[in-house]
C-alpha cells in the first residue's frame, strides 16, 4: 500500500464521514438538549445565558423531544445559564452556524477523522505506513466510539482532546530524541495547553498531565517541568475564569436544575426555578468522598468495567488488548530514549482514569462509570485513545498475531452489530443486550438503577422492585405477561426467605422449570391452568445493608411451542 493509496484512503474516510453525518437524522439523547441549546445560544447570541428568546427559538426549530432533559444553573443574581462546560459548544458553534444542526455531527466526524490521522502519524514513527494506516483506522472504527459521532454530546470531543494532547507530546519526545530541542519545546507547550483544555472539559482527564511531568522529572529537565506545570495550570485557570466572568459562578455544576417540561420563560412556568426542579449539588457534596463504594462494590465494578453486558470495555473497545499486549512486550526492553519512557508512562493515566470512575461511583445520583441510562457501551471511556499510545513498534510475533486475530474476532461478534446501526442502537440502547451473544455476558448488578432497562421499565410490585432484561414482558395490573423466550427475572427486596408466586398458563401444555439459587422445581401446566408455588429465595447480590437482589430463572420444555405465554404474579413473600 503506497503512500499515494494511503492518502486516497484518508480522503475517502473523511468524505464518507462528512456525507454520512451531514445527511444523518439528528436526535436528542442524554444531555443533548443542553449542549444543543448552548451551541445555539453561542451561535446566535454569543453567550451561554438561558433566556426567553433561546427557548422560543428552540421551539421554532424543534426535533425529537427537545428541550427535554435540560440542565440549567442559576448564579447568585438569579440569572440562568446552561449547566455544562462551554468549550465543546464554543468549538462546535461555527459548524452549526454554517451547516445547521447536522453541522454538529459533521464537527464530530472531523474530530473522529483527525484522531485516526494522528494515530497514523504517531505509529508511522516506528512502523510502515501501511501498518500504521490499518492499525489506527481499525483502532478507532472498531469500537463504540464510532456511535458517538451521531450524538450531540462531548464523547468524541473529550477523546479528541486527549488524543491531540498525547500526539503533540510524543512529537516532542521524538524531537528530543533527534536533538531538535528548540522545535520540541513548541510541541511540549502545545501539549500542556491542550491537556489543560481536556482537564477543564472533563475533570478526570487531569491525570493525563502526569506522564509529561514524570518524564521531565525523570530526565531532570527542571525548566521544562516548570513550563509544563505552568502552562497546564494557566489554561485550566483561564477557562474557569472565563466561565466565571460569563456566569458569576466558578463551575457549571453549582445549583443545577433539571427540566423535562415547564421550561423557564414559557407560559405557565416559573423562571425562578423555585418549584420546577431540584438542585442536586447539596446531595453531591454530602455524598462525596465519604460515599466511596465499599470494597465489595469496587471489586464488582472492576469486573463489570471490563466484562459487563452493558459497559464492558473488553467487548465494546477490544483494541485495548493490542495496546496492552504491545506495552507488556515493550516492558522487557531496555529503555533509554524519551519516547520509550513515554510509552511506559502511558499506562499510569489509563489506570488512574479508570479507577477515578470506579471509585467515585455514587449511589442514588447521576454519577456512574459508564454514562448511565442512554449509554451505548461505556460512553465515559474517554481515555480510550491513550491505549493507542501504548503501542510503539508492532512486531508480528506469535503473541501479536493472536492478539490481532482476537481483536478482530471480538469486533466482528460484538462491535459490528453496534456500529452498523448507530442510530437504532442509540435510540434503544438495551435492545442489542437482549440477543446473543450479549445476553450471555454478566449483567451489572451494581448499576441496575443506571442501566437502560426501559422495555418494559423498572416497576415496583408488592414492595418488590422488578428489573427486566428482555423486552418480551408486559406489565399489567401487577402481573407479568411473559411471551418466551423466558428471561431471568430480577427482584430487589428487603431480606426474604421465600416468595410465593402464581403462574397461569394460557394455551398448550407446558413443562415449566423454575430455578432459584440451588433450588429447582418442575411443574406441568395444562391450558388455562394456574398454580401457586412457594420458592426459597436465595440472594445473588447484596445491594446495601437493607436490600438484596434475587433471581428467578424460568424455562419451558419443549422450548419451541406455538404459544409461549405465561402470566407471572408475585403475591407474597416471607422474611
Amino acid at each position: 500500500m503506497s503512500v499515494k493509496f494511503i492518502k486516497i484512503g484518508f480522503i475517502l474516510i473523511l468524505v464518507a464521514l462528512i456525507i454520512v453525518t451531514y445527511f444523518s437524522p439528528v436526535h436528542r439523547w442524554a444531555d443533548g438538549s443542553t449542549y444543543f441549546m448552548q451551541i445555539d445560544s453561542i451561535s446566535h447570541d454569543l453567550d451561554i445565558r438561558y433566556e426567553q428568546k433561546d427557548i422560543e427559538r428552540i421551539f421554532q426549530n424543534r426535533f425529537d423531544d427537545l428541550p427535554a432533559g435540560l440542565w440549567l444553573m442559576k448564579n447568585d443574581n438569579g440569572d440562568l445559564f446552561y449547566a455544562k462546560e462551554f468549550t465543546y459548544a464554543l468549538v462546535a458553534s461555527p459548524f452549526y452556524t454554517l451547516l445547521g444542526k447536522n453541522g454538529i455531527l459533521v464537527f464530530n466526524s472531523v474530530m473522529f477523522f483527525l484522531m485516526i490521522y494522528m494515530g497514523y502519524l504517531y505509529l508511522r514513527h516506528r512502523n510502515s505506513s501501511k501498518i500504521s494506516f490499518l492499525i489506527s483506522t481499525l483502532f478507532f472504527v472498531l469500537s463504540t466510539t464510532f456511535v458517538y459521532i451521531f450524538w450531540i454530546h462531548t464523547e468524541i470531543y473529550n477523546m479528541f482532546l486527549i488524543t491531540l494532547g498525547f500526539f503533540l507530546w510524543f512529537n516532542y519526545l521524538y524531537q528530543i530524541d533527534n536533538s531538535s530541542g528548540n522545535r520540541a519545546l513548541i510541541y511540549l507547550s502545545l501539549s500542556a495547553l491542550v491537556l489543560g483544555f481536556a482537564a477543564y472539559a472533563k475533570t478526570p482527564s487531569t491525570v493525563c498531565i502526569l506522564p509529561l511531568l514524570l518524564c521531565e522529572a525523570y530526565f531532570r529537565r527542571c525548566k521544562n517541568f516548570i513550563l509544563v506545570s505552568g502552562l497546564f495550570i494557566i489554561m485550566v485557570l483561564l477557562l474557569y475564569g472565563t466561565f466565571y466572568a460569563m456566569t458569576g459562578s466558578a463551575t457549571p455544576y453549582t445549583f443545577q436544575y433539571y427540566f423535562v417540561d415547564k421550561y423557564p420563560f414559557l407560559e405557565g412556568s416559573d423562571s425562578n426555578c423555585s418549584i420546577l426542579a431540584t438542585p442536586i449539588i447539596g446531595e453531591l457534596i454530602k455524598s462525596s468522598i465519604l460515599s466511596l463504594a465499599g470494597f465489595q462494590k469496587i471489586s464488582y465494578n472492576i469486573f463489570y468495567y471490563l466484562f459487563g453486558r452493558f459497559a464492558g470495555i473488553f467487548w465494546y473497545y477490544p483494541s485495548i488488548l493490542l495496546g496492552i499486549i504491545c506495552w507488556f512486550g515493550f516492558l522487557g526492553r531496555k529503555t533509554h530514549s524519551n519516547t520509550d519512557l513515554g510509552c511506559l508512562l502511558m499506562l499510569l493515566p489509563i489506570i488512574l482514569y479508570i479507577f477515578e470512575y470506579i471509585f467515585l461511583d455514587y449511589d442514588n445520583l447521576f454519577i456512574n462509570y459508564f454514562g448511565g441510562g442512554h449509554a451505548v457501551g461505556n460512553r465515559l471511556f474517554y481515555i480510550y485513545p491513550a491505549f493507542l499510545f501504548l503501542i510503539n513498534k508492532i512486531e508480528f510475533n506469535k503473541k501479536t498475531i493472536i492478539t490481532i486475530l482476537l481483536v478482530l474476532s471480538i469486533s466482528f461478534i460484538f462491535v459490528a452489530p453496534i456500529i452498523s446501526h448507530p442510530i437504532e442502537t442509540s435510540i434503544s440502547p438495551m435492545e442489542h443486550t437482549t440477543h446473543m451473544p450479549f445476553k450471555a455476558l454478566p449483567l451489572e448488578y451494581t448499576e441496575l438503577n443506571n442501566l437502560p432497562l426501559w422495555s418494559p421499565p423498572v416497576v415496583i410490585i408488592n414492595n418488590t422492585t422488578f428489573y427486566f432484561t428482555q423486552s418480551n414482558i408486559e406489565v399489567y395490573d401487577n402481573s407479568l405477561i411473559i411471551d418466551g423466550p423466558y428471561p431471568e427475572l430480577l427482584f430487589k427486596s428487603t431480606p426474604i426467605t421465600t416468595y410465593r408466586i402464581h403462574l397461569l398458563n394460557s394455551q398448550e401444555s407446558k413443562h415449566i422449570v423454575l430455578k432459584s439459587g440451588e433450588f429447582k422445581k418442575e411443574i406441568i401446566l395444562n391450558a388455562s391452568q394456574g398454580e401457586l408455588i412457594d420458592l426459597p429465595a436465595e440472594p445473588i447480590f447484596k445491594i446495601n445493608n437493607k436490600e438484596y437482589l434475587y433471581k428467578l430463572d424460568i424455562s419451558i420444555l419443549p422450548e419451541f411451542l406455538s404459544d409461549n405465554k405465561l402470566v407471572f404474579n408475585l403475591i407474597g413473600k416471607s422474611d
